[in-house]
């Protein structure tokens, strides 16, 4: 069982998480425009970004159900490996994002 303090810091994650995916599809969807506009780009098949979002928004699900209903948590020393693999997949994804620029 977590206590209310564990709680809210997992929370804040994830809404720093969502926040973060939501900026980065609003940066998707101007880069698409650019790439159509200027570079002749077509969409190949619209049905995979649809399944991508629809992943994507239950991934998120399932992580606020099971923090705020199921209250199970791994080690302390698991949780922090996690932690360190998630920043730095934060790292690389970033570092893409600024190297790709409008391809991206």
């Amino acid at each position: 069982m977590m206590n209310g303090k564990t709680l809210i810091i997992i929370n804040a994650i994830i809404i720093f998480y969502i926040l973060q995916r939501v900026s980065e599809m609003i940066i998707s969807s101007s880069n698409e425009k650019w790439l159509k506009i200027h570079n002749g780009a077509a969409e190949v098949n619209s049905k995979e970004s649809l399944i991508m979002n629809f992943f994507h928004i239950s991934w998120f699900i399932a992580l606020i159900i099971e923090s705020n209903f199921i209250h199970e948590l791994q080690p302390s020393k698991v949780s922090a490996l996690l932690c360190a693999v998630l920043g730095a997949c934060l790292v690389v994804r970033f570092y893409t994002m600024t190297k790709l620029k409008q391809f991206w």
